[in-house]
C-alpha cells in the first residue's frame, strides 16, 4: 500500500476521524493517549498509545512496527476489523438506537 502505518502525536483530540479512515484502510496506528484515541486505538491490539509530548517514546513504536512487517500486517488487519464492528455506519446507527431504546424503556417505567 501507500502507508505503513498511521502515526498521530496529537496533543488534544477528541475522538478523530483520521484515526476512523487509517482503521478503515488497514493501517496499524501509533497515536497520542489523549481525548477518544483510546475508543479506537487498542493498546498492543491494532496500534499503539504513547504520552503526549513524548518523542522517544513515540519513535519507538513506530520503530517497532517498521522493524516487524508481521505485527504490521496483524495490527492493521485487527485495525480493519475494529473499524467495520464498531464504527461503521451501520455499527454506530445500532448504538445510537440502542441508547435511545434504553432512554425510553427507563422513561416508560
Amino acid at each position: 500500500g501507500a502507508a505503513d502505518l498511521f502515526v498521530a502525536p496529537s496533543r488534544r483530540e477528541a475522538l478523530s476521524l483520521a484515526l476512523l479512515e487509517a482503521s478503515a484502510f488497514s493501517l496499524p496506528i501509533v497515536a497520542s493517549w489523549v481525548g477518544g484515541t483510546g475508543e479506537v486505538v487498542k493498546e498492543g491490539d491494532n496500534g499503539f498509545l504513547v504520552p503526549p509530548d513524548d518523542p522517544p517514546t513515540l519513535a519507538t513504536a513506530i520503530d517497532a512496527l517498521l522493524a516487524d512487517p508481521a505485527l504490521r500486517r496483524d495490527c492493521g488487519a485487527r485495525a480493519r476489523r475494529r473499524f467495520e464492528d464498531g464504527f461503521t455506519l451501520d455499527a454506530m446507527l445500532g448504538k445510537t438506537l440502542a441508547v435511545y431504546r434504553q432512554a425510553l424503556e427507563a422513561h416508560s417505567r
